[in-house]
């Protein structure tokens, strides 16, 4: 009798897990002006086509990382702007 057993599943997406860590660090740690949430946006999308291509799982991780990444990445480049326009006071 011959036993066939189903391929494995994909391994979850390294990238995946640090764009969430990334975001995570940028909401807790917001003295480092955005870098954090920028990281978490890049590698959110490089995990994001390793998913699509088939070659990973978690895809709950990268699009919960780009969204803290855009949460946090973005608000520093808003308040620079701001400030170099006058509309925001410090």
């Amino acid at each position: 009798m011959v036993y066939v057993y189903p391929p494995p599943p994909p391994r979850p997406s390294g990238l995946a897990t640090a764009s969430l860590v990334f975001g995570l660090i940028g909401i807790f740690a917001i003295c480092l002006f955005g870098i954090p949430g920028i990281v978490a946006i890049v590698c959110g999308h490089k995990a994001r086509r390793q998913i699509r291509e088939g070659r990973a799982a978690g895809d709950g991780r990268a699009v919960a990382g780009l969204i803290l990444g855009y949460l946090t990445g973005v608000w520093p480049i808003i308040y620079f702007i701001g400030s170099a326009t006058g509309s925001i006071k410090s």
